[in-house]
């Protein structure tokens, strides 16, 4: 069964108004709409809450969005089923969203990777079931996306998610990491 955090872990947390980073990593931890809000009222710059049994509503995936100082946030390997809200998480530089049973592309990652001002450098979207890319035109023309021939800073991994031939091709040529059997 998946874990909770208890009052006692909660109220700590809250009072750790300084908290720059917290990492709660294979813990088979499950998260609720008010264990989310109190890791808001936090001000992290990383979230690590990979690898435990995370299922995310629309809801609470737009939570995540209320965490402005966000640069890191994996969480890789949970049973997310809906992506992460990130257009307001403008410092984001690596986003790990690989193994999280995703079957839509993110929308607002799209947002996110034209910013003029974009910080992302590390995106990983392996092992999903992302087979379409709406838009693919636009999130090829993104400033993230023409920079990451020339970047050695900037890496997308983007494999195995049965992707079209024409797509895998076109994200191979852009410099993304795809890899299909």
């Amino acid at each position: 069964p998946p874990v909770r955090l208890d009052a006692a872990a909660l109220d700590t947390l809250a009072s750790l108004r300084r908290l720059r980073g917290l990492r709660l990593r294979d813990a088979g931890l499950s998260i609720t709409d008010a264990e989310l809000q109190v890791l808001t009222q936090l001000p992290l710059e990383e979230l690590d809450l990979a690898s435990n049994q995370i299922a995310l509503t629309p809801d609470l995936a737009a939570r995540f969005g209320e965490m402005p100082l966000l640069r890191e946030l994996d969480l890789s390997h949970n049973p997310l089923g809906n992506p992460p809200g990130l257009a307001n998480l403008h410092h984001l530089r690596n986003l790990l969203l690989n193994e999280c049973s995703l079957t839509t592309w993110p929308e607002e990652l799209t947002t996110l990777m034209n910013r003029p001002d974009f910080a992302l450098r590390n995106l990983d979207l392996s092992s999903n079931m992302i087979h379409d890319l709406p838009g693919l035109e636009t999130i090829l023309a993104s400033r993230y996306a023409r920079e990451l021939l020339t970047s050695r800073a900037q890496r997308w991994e983007f494999h195995f998610n049965d992707l079209p031939q024409g797509t895998a091709r076109q994200l191979r040529a852009a410099g993304v990491g795809v890899v299909e059997q």
